[in-house]
């Protein structure tokens, strides 16, 4: 064999032995859901296919990993998407009397704040987000939706009942881009009452929630809770020795950015907001407490950059505020924005 030839054979066997297989990497995929129906049953005849695929068949889905109605397998190891068909834009999906249950991870994302409604129909709470287990924490993500009419009307203070009119969430909760209105409670935190999980609010409007205790925006408590970009509006508490007109928040770090808090009312602590600990760019004011204690906040708050209208019986500290001025604020109106403010 000429050596030419030989030295080529060589090389192509020391290369062939070179060459290893790797396992590839596990992989997971997220079932998508795409919603095309503005139907909501709850007798169970939505088990079987009839060709339209629902919310709440796909939250069954996305909640069991399993077939329901229409609905695929939701992933058992991949947080799954639910999205609408455009042809639903300027719809209302309205629940037709029981909440719908999200106990697994996943994110929902409308058409818009003003193109696609769930409604409670002021019979229900629109949505409970709960796993059941306090050990575990699940990510959920609502965005570009209207909540509205959603209702609790238990005034027992049970861990579940009566509490959180439009959203009541164990888990970590994601509010994008939505406004959360219309919304009532016998108890606490008519537009979101959530517990244990993070909060998020972001690009969002809260507005027209009345609760009979704490929190006719929100009730925030043994979590983090974050406001940002969002407006807090004509949210009511009006029974008794009722607080946080806007926001209650304990046992935490609660905070709010570049928001506005104004128009809400209390009975009698915070008619804007109690309980919260740090303000970034925003302004709190012409809040009303029916009892003159902290018309716009109640207690001990570090605020920078803000706008607070009366301090009484807030105890301020931060830098570059504006305090105990009038905001000159317009009703809420579209502005441009995904919400009104």
């Amino acid at each position: 064999m000429p050596r030419s030839l030989k030295s080529s054979r060589h090389c192509s066997v020391r290369k062939a032995r070179s060459l290893l297989l790797e396992p590839l990497e596990e992989r997971t995929v997220p079932t998508i859901f795409v919603v095309d129906s503005l139907s909501d049953v709850i007798d169970g005849s939505d088990a079987t296919a009839d060709g339209s695929l629902t919310l709440r068949e796909a939250i069954t889905a996305a909640n069991s990993n399993s077939a329901y109605g229409d609905a695929p397998a939701g992933s058992g190891t991949a947080t799954d998407a639910i999205s609408f068909s455009p042809s639903l834009a300027g719809g209302t999906i309205a629940l037709a009397g029981a909440e719908l249950t999200i106990s697994e991870s996943v994110s929902i994302t409308g058409l818009g704040a003003d193109q696609l409604t769930i409604s409670g129909g002021s019979v229900s709470r629109v949505f409970m987000i709960d796993d059941g287990l306090i050990a575990s924490i699940q990510t959920v993500l609502l965005s570009d939706l209207t909540i509205m009419g959603g209702r609790s009307l238990s005034a027992d203070l049970t861990l579940n009942a009566g509490r959180g009119g439009g959203i009541h969430s164990f888990e970590n909760l994601t509010v994008s881009r939505s406004l959360v209105a219309g919304n009532t409670t016998n108890a606490d935190g008519a537009g979101i009452w959530i517990r244990y999980g993070d909060l998020l609010v972001t690009e969002s409007t809260i507005s027209g929630n009345t609760a009979s205790f704490k929190g006719g925006a929100l009730y925030s408590r043994d979590n983090d809770s974050t406001i940002l970009n969002s407006t807090l509006s004509g949210n009511v508490v009006n029974v008794g020795a009722s607080s946080g007109g806007a926001i209650y928040a304990r046992s935490g770090f609660h905070s709010a950015s570049h928001s506005t808090i104004s128009g809400n009312s209390s009975n009698s602590a915070g008619g804007g907001i109690v309980g919260v600990d740090l303000l970034f760019h925003s302004i709190v004011a012409d809040n009303v407490s029916n009892s003159a204690t902290g018309n716009n906040i109640n207690g001990v708050i570090t605020a920078n950059w803000s706008l607070i209208g009366d301090t009484s019986s807030t105890t301020l500290s931060g830098s570059n505020n504006l305090v105990d001025v009038a905001p000159v604020l317009g009703s809420l109106s579209d502005n441009g924005g995904p919400t009104p403010t």
